[in-house]
């Protein structure tokens, strides 16, 4: 069975209405705009501490510096280290027994928008990200989270697409490199209210 999902093109017609992108590209992307925006960028050092009073928030940095802002916002990832220091560690992510497989791969022509397909036991897609690059994913369901040696990975992937045909089966054995894949558990969090405390939240 086939199913198609319109997805409006909000940006206008000449933008697709999603695309796959790598990391590096975002954080590139990103930070010029930061900079072309005027933003002071400071990288090495993280958040020691933070204190409000009724007027600021005083941050305290791994260097030893310190600043006084109107807002701190913690967008640190899911273990963030801002959230802690406001909510305290009772807090924490929740594995929700699926890992995700992602394998940066050559593009085939072909391949022009993001792709699932669900297989026996698990769901793998072809997303996308340049004109001639694409990653697969993969959804496993895994009761406890594993760690596997990276080299041992390649093989693994493989193993878990091998009940797939079509394009997902034609790229699978090009999946050789352990530096091609990132495997990561996928965990959810949700924010009891309130998610903030007077000038900073996370």
């Amino acid at each position: 069975m086939f199913a198609h999902f319109p997805q409006p093109q909000l940006a206008g017609p000449e933008y697709p209405a999603t695309i796959g992108i790598l990391r590096p590209a975002l954080h590139t992307i990103l930070a010029e705009a930061s900079r072309e925006a005027g933003v002071s960028i400071r990288l090495g050092l993280s958040v020691a501490d933070i204190t409000q009073d009724a007027n600021a928030v005083e941050v305290e940095f791994t260097d030893g510096t310190r600043g006084r802002y109107d807002l701190v916002v913690g967008a640190d990832g899911i273990y963030s280290h801002v959230r802690e220091l406001i909510l305290g560690k009772s807090i924490q992510p929740r594995y929700v027994g699926q890992i995700v497989w992602r394998a940066n791969l050559e593009r085939p022509p072909d391949v022009t928008s993001i792709s699932m397909w669900y297989g026996p036991s698990n769901k793998a897609g072809l997303s996308p990200f340049s004109q001639q690059g694409m990653y697969l994913f993969l959804t496993q369901n895994v009761p406890t989270p594993t760690r596997p040696e990276q080299e041992q990975l390649p093989a693994l992937l493989r193993e878990q697409l091998a009940e797939y045909q079509g394009l997902v089966g034609e790229v699978r054995e090009r999946i050789t490199d352990p530096r091609q894949i990132n495997y990561r558990p996928i965990e959810s969090m949700l924010l009891p209210s309130p998610w903030y405390k007077g000038r900073y939240c996370s």
